[in-house]
Parts: structure tokens; sequence; C-alpha cells
């Protein structure tokens, strides 16, 4: 009967080391793929982190471009002040923007009712009519719409 304990015995001790030693198995599976989320984490945050600086760097680029392009626009604000000041009478605006850069500025600028705006939609439906070819250009058409203007 001893030895039929004694090898009950070591038939439970060989399990429990079974057991244990999946357990640490699984264990080791589980802090391996811990590891591995914890590193993917990390990537994604660097990965965050380089877009922020570079969406910083790159705002920090446009605001310097606007800002050198109102410098330039500032050289050209003054002379052309001073060429419409010697307008005298009259109710008037400027506006000037680059249409390459995007720098602007405004001179005498307030409210205006557009009043003869319309001419030059009239213009360019005659030049349409002319490219379409329901109108012919002639000398006639030119000198009318010189007058117009």
């Amino acid at each position: 009967m001893k030895k039929t304990g004694f090898y009950v015995l070591i038939a439970v001790l060989a399990l429990s080391l079974g057991g244990l030693a999946y357990g640490c198995w699984r264990m080791y599976g589980d802090l391996q793929d811990l590891r591995a989320e914890r590193e993917e984490s990390e990537a994604r945050a660097a990965r965050q982190q380089e877009r922020e600086a570079q969406e910083a760097r790159k705002v920090r680029a446009q605001r310097k471009e606007q800002e050198r392009q109102q410098q330039e626009m500032q050289g050209i604000q003054k002379p052309v002040q001073e060429l419409v000041a010697g307008f005298g009478e009259g109710d008037w605006a400027v506006y000037v923007k680059d249409l390459t850069g995007g720098g602007s500025f405004e001179i005498n600028s307030h409210q205006m009712e557009s009043a003869s705006l319309i001419k030059l939609y009239i213009m360019g439906a005659v030049w349409q009519a002319i490219e379409e070819g329901s109108l012919t250009y002639s000398q006639e058409i030119q000198e009318l719409l010189l007058q117009m203007i």
C-alpha cells in the first residue's frame, strides 16, 4: 500500500507540476501579448506625435508666409494710397489682393452700390456669344462695347 500511495503522490505532483508549467506557459504568452500591445500603442503614440509636430511646423510655415505676404502688400499699399489721393470728389474704394500669394489690403473700404457693374456681365455675354458663333464680331460691336464701358 505504501508503494501505491507513493505512486499516487508522484502522479499528483506530476499533474500539479504539469498544470503549473501550463499556467506559466500561458502567463508567458499573455505577457508577450501585453508587451506587443504596449509596443504598438507606443508606436501609434509616436506616429501621432510626429503628425502633430508636422502639422505644427506646417501651421508655423503658413503663418510666416502670410506675414511675409502682408509685408509685401504693405510695400504696395503706400504708392496706391498716394495714387488715389488725387482722385478728389466721389465715392470710391480700393481692394487689392495678390491672387498668387494671398496678401491683400483695402483703402476707403465701405459698403457701396454696384452701379454700372452689370456692364461687365453684358460685355462678357457679348464675347461669349462671339466665341459660340451666335454673334459675329464686327468693328461696330467693338465700338459699342467701348462706349458702354
